[in-house]
């Protein structure tokens, strides 16, 4: 029996809230703003944050209810300018600052794009120079780690994509770090005589491992060990798999662009991500809207302030460009992720 393990991943992604809440404070940002309202190019030149930086805090600081945006802009919030201003008898910030230290000032910095000269990121394109995922010891520890994973989620996700494209008989899984979702499309989808993984070497150096070691059939597993920058094979559907949220939208829309340029007319992109929330209906809604939000600024830190979530209609903004749009209602799958469907404009059925 496969386990959700969310209550898990909350334990762990919550303490992203509270380097959030310590770094409001260390930059007195609620005292910043004060009365203030401000588009959100105006309050990210206002910290000089970058603008992938700025996307992701300021979506967290929404759901943690410290800033409020509406069509005029990003305003402080009632509740943040009682308990988290200077010179406020109802102040809690003498208290909740306690015990802010170094971490703290480091976020800073990357939010504002500085980062250690000797920091190296955690991928990049193939020609871009050395990563953390050319470090084979540490690059074990987290192709292992990410493909515990996507070894609970492949399964729904593969019979959501079946759903889908029941006669595909081609399937190329983009930035694919382990074969588990290979492995449950092929059993899903009856008709389909081929998965290829592609990505960088360094990112795929451990799949072969792992399909050794589970014993996977490997006689309709092909490996592209390529830049997905530069081109993909051509496949009858596509399917990302937490890839899009390790790269800001510029290249997340290469990705998109290089799919494009090799789907057939009738293929389908499969995105399977979980999707940031800044709005939400309930306590239980909420309590998803932060798990999503803390997650997007763990990506944010983990490479280097290049990735994070991206809200539904941002997604639907990145592939509308290439000409593509959403096929069908958003699948939910298992561990916070949810698989959105793709077709050419002219042959989507909504």
């Amino acid at each position: 029996m496969k386990m959700d393990a969310a209550r898990f991943y909350a334990l762990l992604r919550f303490e992203e809230a509270s380097l959030a809440l310590r770094a409001v404070m260390r930059m007195r940002l609620v005292d910043e703003i004060g009365d203030d309202n401000l588009s959100h190019s105006a309050l990210r030149e206002k910290f000089g944050f970058t603008e992938q930086a700025a996307r992701t805090f300021f979506a967290l600081l929404q759901v943690m209810e410290i800033l409020q945006h509406t069509e005029d802009g990003h305003s402080v919030t009632p509740l943040a300018a009682e308990c988290l201003a200077d010179g406020v008898a109802s102040s809690r910030k003498p208290y909740l600052s306690m015990g802010t230290g170094d971490d703290v000032d480091a976020f800073i910095d990357l939010l504002r794009g500085k980062h250690p000269d000797d920091a190296l990121p955690l991928y990049s394109g193939e020609d871009a120079g050395e990563t953390v995922m050319d470090n084979t010891d540490v690059a074990r520890e987290i192709a292992i780690g990410l493909s515990s994973r996507a070894r609970n989620f492949a399964q729904p996700l593969a019979a959501a994509v079946a759903t889908k494209a029941a006669s595909a008989k081609t399937l190329a899984d983009v930035g694919a770090g382990s074969p588990y979702v290979a492995r449950d499309c092929l059993n899903a989808m009856p008709e389909l005589q081929k998965v290829m993984l592609v990505d960088r070497v360094n990112g795929m150096q451990f799949a072969r491992e792992i399909m050794d070691t589970e014993r996977i059939d490997a006689s309709r597993i092909e490996f592209h060990e390529g830049d997905f920058f530069n081109a993909v094979p051509k496949a009858d559907v596509y399917v990302l798999s937490n890839t899009a949220h390790d790269w800001r939208p510029p290249e997340y829309s290469v990705i998109i662009d290089h799919i494009n340029a090799s789907m057939p007319e009738d293929g389908l992109i499969c995105i399977h991500e979980p999707i940031l929330m800044t709005a939400w209906k309930n306590d239980s809604e909420w309590l998803h809207a932060l798990w999503m939000a803390c997650y997007a600024q763990t990506l944010l830190r983990f490479t280097l302030g290049e990735g994070t979530c991206y809200k539904l209609e941002e997604h639907h903004a990145i592939l509308g460009k290439a000409g593509f749009e959403p096929s069908g209602s958003p699948v939910p799958t298992s561990d916070g992720c949810t698989a959105l469907f793709y077709q050419r404009a002219d042959r989507c059925e909504n």
